[in-house]
Formats: structure tokens, C-alpha cells, sequence
């Protein structure tokens, strides 16, 4: 009986695991958001974030990957909500190396533990727009979510005594 107990304990704790490795989410403060970094961004440099959302573009340079992120609020389990509503702005991930853009695409969600670099000034088509530049020490990918269509009325509807009213019809 313990080790079902013991089993069923593994399996429901292991649902509601972050997607951020435990050594990492040890570094970043989880009290900083978005919004406050923004205000005095010269003050975080070098400090430690955890931040998701969704991404918007995917720009190749000669040795890093920028990706730009829309930000939404991150989940109990550090996933994006890919609600924008409530988003606090924009930023950029600078990554050494290659990152491949069909599977970094636009659309996806990220989530990101990283390091805050430094602010860059960039365009949204003829405004400039500064940007908080993060180094990441890790990050995760989520599919977007799937579009779920309505069903259609159920067959009994359009049989009597459901019919709408209509001027050929006699009362």
C-alpha cells in the first residue's frame, strides 16, 4: 500500500514541476519583473530574471541569435499564459551561437532564466522602441495553443417544435 501511495505522490508532484532546471531557478529573483527593469534598467544589469512569452521574431548576427519576445505572465510551472492582455512590453534574447528559426518560430511560446546585458533601441515599424537585452542561462519552448472550434448546433434544433419563427409559418 506505501508504494502506491509512494507512486501516486512521484506522479502527481512530477506534474507540476517547473520547466526551469532547479540548480537555475535558484539564481534568478522572481520578483523582478518586466515593468521594474524597465524603469531604472541600468540599476539590474548583471541580475538574475525569469521571464516568458511569446515570440515574435527570430534575427540571425554573426555570432549570436537575437529573438524577440512579447512578454505574457508565466504560469505556476514557469510556462507562458499566452494571454496578452497582460502583458508588461518587449524584450530581446541575445544567444551565442546558431538558433535555428524554424524551431524558434514566431508564435511559440519561451520561457527564459537569464541574465539582464543591457538595453538596445530597436524599430517596431517607424517607432523606436527600447529593449531589455537578456543573456540566457536556459530556456524552454512551448507550442502555441491549438484553436478550438465550436460545434455545431445540435440536430435537434432545426426539427419541430424548434423551428424559428417565420412569416410562412401558421401560429
Amino acid at each position: 500500500m506505501r508504494l502506491i501511495v509512494l507512486i501516486v505522490c512521484a506522479i502527481l508532484l512530477g506534474g507540476c514541476a517547473s520547466v526551469i532546471s532547479p540548480e537555475v531557478l535558484k539564481q534568478v529573483e522572481p520578483s523582478l519583473s518586466l515593468k521594474t527593469v524597465r524603469e531604472a534598467p541600468e540599476k539590474y544589469i548583471g541580475r538574475a530574471i525569469l521571464w516568458g512569452g511569446i515570440i515574435v521574431s527570430v534575427e540571425h548576427l554573426k555570432e549570436s541569435t537575437i529573438i524577440e519576445v512579447f512578454q505574457t505572465e508565466l504560469t505556476s510551472t514557469h510556462s507562458p499564459s499566452f494571454s496578452v492582455d497582460t502583458s508588461q512590453g518587449r524584450f530581446l534574447i541575445e544567444a551565442s551561437g546558431f538558433l535555428d528559426n524554424l524551431i524558434y518560430t514566431p508564435k511559440r511560446g519561451i520561457t527564459v532564466a537569464g541574465v539582464i546585458k543591457g538595453v538596445r533601441v530597436k524599430k517596431i515599424d517607424n517607432m523606436s522602441y527600447t529593449y531589455l537585452v537578456v543573456k540566457p542561462l536556459e530556456l524552454h519552448l512551448f507550442d502555441p495553443p491549438e484553436e478550438l472550434y465550436p460545434l455545431p448546433p445540435a440536430w435537434w434544433y432545426y426539427y419541430p417544435p424548434y423551428y424559428p419563427p417565420s412569416p410562412y409559418y401558421y401560429h
